[in-house]
């Protein structure tokens, strides 16, 4: 997930808050093509070796109620993950 809001937020330090924040959800179709992305794009979280990745699933909220684009993330999950369905 690091990986994933660096490459969105463009900035470490930044970065660092969205990872650290817990945001009140809001963009719930922002979050919706989201999560859904990351499921089919950087893990399956029903495999129980990547269940770990359920617990940073409120940075994905933090970037959609931070103004950034469902696709603009995305598309950092596609230049960053390596799992696929």
């Amino acid at each position: 997930m690091r990986k994933i809001v660096e490459h969105v937020v463009q900035d470490k330090e930044e970065a660092q808050d969205y990872l650290n924040g817990r945001e009140e959800l809001t963009e719930y179709e922002c979050y919706k093509t989201t999560i859904n992305h990351y499921k089919k794009h950087c893990f399956n979280w029903h495999q129980q070796e990547y269940e770990y990745a359920l617990r940073h699933l409120y940075a994905l909220v933090n970037l959609c109620q931070g103004g950034y684009h469902a696709q603009r993330i995305t598309a950092a999950m596609d230049d960053v993950c390596y799992f696929r369905e």
